[in-house]
């Protein structure tokens, strides 16, 4: 994904993407799995969940959160390397662990 180098929000906004982010792990990666709507344990996705995100709560499809929290987290993740790239750093993304192991597995490694 490319970011723009320009500003990319007020601190209000900043705060809404990173809370939508929380959505990419309030679900266990097992149950998400992208080729059924039934998870591993046997729970329908297609029901809306509530799924905590700043003040208030927000009712979709577990799915559409996942997928939705998850380009936040990109678009935030894009914005941190674009901003250490235009200091000079070189910027290199990693999985760490395995996505059974921990929803949170991206490292951002930057070197001067």
């Amino acid at each position: 994904a490319v970011v723009s180098t320009q500003s990319t929000g007020t601190p209000d906004q900043f705060y809404l993407l990173s809370s939508i982010s929380a959505w990419a792990t309030c679900f266990s990666r097992e149950s998400l799995d992208p080729g059924s709507l039934e998870g591993e344990k046997g729970e329908f996705l297609g029901e809306p969940s509530s799924c905590v995100s700043g003040e208030g709560h927000v009712t979709l499809p577990n799915t559409l959160k996942n997928h939705i929290g998850l380009s936040a987290k990109n678009f935030l993740n894009d914005g941190r390397a674009v901003f250490l790239k235009d200091h000079g750093f070189e910027v290199v993304f990693s999985n760490y662990v395995r996505n059974s192991i921990s929803l949170e597995n991206v490292a951002l490694l930057a070197k001067c």
